[in-house]
């Protein structure tokens, strides 16, 4: 292929330089040999002339010498006539001899021209050898070059700390195996294994150990299940698996898809609760798994994942350590949630929420020491819906800030009425701080409303701790500086390592209700308060306690030394007209 490429470019160079050039010499050349020869018929003609002029001039003076006088005479004007003659034409044989000798230059002129292009083309076709050469010259083996786009390669399609295939791999092999799955008349099922609370593993133990768990996790995922399937780490906490199952009745027991679909998630759920190593200790670990399976629920790959996040989401909302196959159950659950959001984004935007105010009670004084913000959402169907409940569906929904919003102005509407004689608590969700500069928002609503910021505690669940440390401390370090207080919120079974926390972080720790349930009846119950009122004894912060439902509870919180107590026993949440007139009421605890 080489030698004919370079026979075709030095052929068609040579032709075209060849004939142009040698056309072009061989005319000149015949053109330049005809001047010459004009040239050189002039030049004799110029050379008889001078010869005739000198006869002429010697007959001249023969005649002057001779004694007659007439012929002389006569002779003379023929000689004069003659050289005027010769003399005129030669002026004109020599005008003819210079411009011949212009025409001469011209056409040498072109000759070197013609020249100076045969040498440029020649050039040309050299450059176009050398071109052709280099296009026609074979590659040279890159190996560095192969082993990086091996290693890119690698990077789209394997997790670098499982070596489990990831997102981008699970996309593919949906993409290409389903339609041929489908028309195959099979049936293909994903899963959807989240780890529940394993970012409270990885701030609890250190990011490495959570990485040997996870890769703990997938080495006994890609021992136990079969060949066949595909194993994918699609998240951080998240796995998928694709199986590709035999049609309806089809198994190799006769037994239905969904009996099959219950098997894999009970052997998945078995495995992930294999207690693991961390730090010297067994860590006992759960997952919620959604499934999905195609074509029943879905016939794209799209909706295929689509579903099995929302039979994951039902799953985690149950309390998760449990599995939960794709429904008309799970969409219908999925539709109300939707609706219930858009009606939600209507009373926000309307009336707004219902807000109303506990009365905290000094344990030992038996006064008001403190308010806690309740909102209520006063729903037209399902009543009045409590914080707890309506407030993961803003955070799902993308209505969290609007909400906490309405809370902040309701708890400076009280701060206002009380003239910032006691401090109001306002509980919010982790989810916060995602809003960008929320202690700024907070604190400029403060200035709006014209309050004493001292006023005013800003509560988060102690499980932030957890996934977003630096955020917390950042916020009540801010919120601090401007005199607001801070808390946490915490139940019974909050593991947080306090000690690593600054000195004076939080004003207050609060514990949930579920906290005093069987208190001080069953001695673990008791022994889990205790520990918290000694936990804040050592911080140096005051402890709230909600729940407490009898006098013993009040009894129990008053012998251990507790700061603050809330509960229905105490006060019910009331307006600001009814808190504000109760504001100087007792409560006897003991």
């Amino acid at each position: 292929m080489r030698e004919q490429a370079e026979e075709q470019v030095n052929g068609s160079t040579e032709e075209r330089v060849g004939e142009g050039t040698e056309n072009q010499a061989e005319e000149q050349s015949i053109d330049l040999n005809e001047l010459r020869g004009q040239v050189s018929e002039f030049e004799e003609r110029a050379r008889n002339a001078e010869k005739l002029l000198t006869k002429a001039k010697q007959e001249l003076l023969d005649l002057t010498t001779s004694s007659s006088k007439e012929p002389l005479e006569k002779r003379l004007e023929e000689v004069s006539e003659q050289n005027n003659h010769l003399s005129r034409a030669l002026q004109v044989l020599q005008k003819q001899l210079e411009e011949r000798q212009k025409d001469a230059s011209h056409w040498r002129g072109r000759f070197l021209l013609s020249e100076i292009d045969v040498v440029a083309a020649s050039g040309r076709a050299e450059q176009a050898e050398k071109k052709l050469s280099e296009a026609v010259k074979p590659v040279p083996y890159d190996q560095e070059r192969l082993i990086l786009e091996r290693d890119l390669s690698w990077m789209a399609f394997v997790d670098p700390i499982t070596g489990l295939g990831n997102g981008n791999r699970l996309d593919l092999e949906m993409k290409k195996s389903l339609p041929t799955t489908l028309q195959a008349g099979k049936l293909m099922a994903l899963f959807v294994i989240d780890i529940d609370k394993f970012k409270e593993l990885n701030n609890f133990a250190g990011w490495e150990a959570g990485n040997n768990v996870l890769k703990k996790l997938a080495d006994q995922f890609q021992t136990h299940i079969p060949k066949t399937s595909l194993m994918v780490r699609r998240s951080e906490d998240e796995f998928c698996m694709l199986e590709v199952m035999d049609g309806p009745g089809q198994g190799e027991m006769g037994e239905s898809s969904l009996v099959r679909l219950r098997q894999i998630a009970d052997f998945l759920l078995s495995l992930v609760a294999t207690p693991q190593e961390v730090n010297y200790q067994k860590y006992p670990l759960t997952a919620s798994i959604g499934i999905s399976i195609a074509p029943d629920d879905a016939d794209n790959e799209s909706e295929l994942l689509e579903n099995a996040y929302s039979a994951l989401a039902t799953a985690k909302r149950a309390g998760g350590g449990r599995y939960q196959i794709f429904s008309q159950n799970v969409y219908q659950e999925k539709e109300r949630r939707a609706n219930l959001a858009a009606e939600m984004r209507g009373t926000l935007e309307g009336d707004g929420l219902l807000f109303l105010y506990r009365p905290i009670v000094n344990v030992a004084k038996g006064n008001l020491a403190a308010a806690a913000l309740e909102p209520f959402w006063q729903h037209p169907s399902h009543g009045r819906i409590a914080q707890d409940d309506f407030m993961p569906l803003a955070e799902d929904y993308g209505l969290v800030g609007a909400c906490v919003k309405q809370m902040i102005e309701a708890a400076c509407e009280l701060s206002r009425k009380m003239k910032g004689s006691v401090p109001v608590i306002i509980s919010c969700p982790s989810s916060v701080l995602k809003i960008s500069d929320f202690g700024k928002h907070f604190m400029d609503a403060i200035n709006r409303a014209r309050v004493d910021p001292r006023s005013f505690v800003l509560e988060l669940p102690a499980e932030a701790l957890l996934n977003s440390k630096t955020e917390v401390v950042k916020l009540f370090t801010e919120l601090s500086r401007w005199g607001l207080g801070s808390s946490l919120l915490v139940s019974d079974n909050t593991a947080i390592n306090w000690t690593s926390l600054p000195e004076s972080f939080v004003s207050l720790l609060h514990t949930k209700a579920e906290v005093m349930d069987s208190v001080p009846a069953q001695e673990t119950r008791r022994s889990v308060v205790q520990g918290y009122l000694d936990m804040t004894k050592r911080l140096a912060v005051p402890m709230l306690v909600s729940g407490v439902t009898d006098a013993s509870q009040g009894h129990f919180l008053a012998l251990h030394g507790c700061a603050w107590a809330a509960g229905d026993f105490l006060a019910t949440p009331l307006d600001v007209k009814d808190f504000v007139s109760r504001r100087r009421a007792t409560w006897r605890l003991k």
